[in-house]
């Protein structure tokens, strides 16, 4: 029978037992999915700032939000009765956005306007979670009051909509719609 040198067989697993497997970026972010333009950050999700949540799949509420062009795609030709908005042309039209009955924005008004028109805004809603009414408008040169053309009540700020750069306002009832670009969130 061989003689098994005991010694030997106890100092090699000595030495084997003491080499301990070194743990890299990779093993710890081994199996972890970060959404949202995340990356793994030794096991833990690296969220950009609009996103939050052990995989970044949690939207952050903006502290404010920028459009930088409002387009009116559409508003009624008439008034309720049929007649023209001005006697001897179109509508000179204008929008005003407002919260809380209180007035943020109103554009310049374009002559006789009978399609789409773009207003470049850059403005900005100071609480995206408030709700904001925008609204047309026929000037009347100061001859008479301004005739309401129609409106909308909204909330900029959508949930769930993973912050898209252009958003369009309209509903099943209404008469005016709206189209909102070039819009930035920004988050604390």
């Amino acid at each position: 029978m061989k003689k098994i040198n005991y010694t030997l067989i106890l100092l090699l697993a000595v030495f084997f037992s003491n080499c301990k497997k070194e743990t890299t970026q990779a093993d710890l972010c081994q199996g972890v999915i970060c959404l949202n333009g995340g990356n793994c950050v030794n096991g833990d999700c690296n969220c950009p700032l609009q996103w939050t949540g052990s995989d970044c799949s949690q939207e952050k509420v903006p502290i404010k939000m920028k459009v930088g062009n409002i387009k009116i795609t559409t508003f009624p030709p008439t008034t309720t009765s049929g007649a023209g908005w001005d006697i001897f042309d179109g509508p000179d039209v204008y929008i005003v956005i407002s919260r809380n009955n209180t007035s943020e924005y109103e554009s310049g008004f374009v002559e006789d306007l009978t399609g789409n028109y773009t207003w470049s805004s850059n403005f900005e809603f100071s609480d995206p979670t408030a709700t904001y009414s925008i609204s047309v408008y026929d000037y009347d040169d100061g001859l008479s009051t301004d005739d309401f053309m129609g409106g909308i009540n909204f909330t900029p700020y959508r949930p769930g909509e993973k912050f898209p750069t252009s958003f369009t306002l309209d509903c099943g009832n209404c008469v005016v719609s709206f189209q909102f670009t070039d819009v930035t969130y920004f988050h604390s």
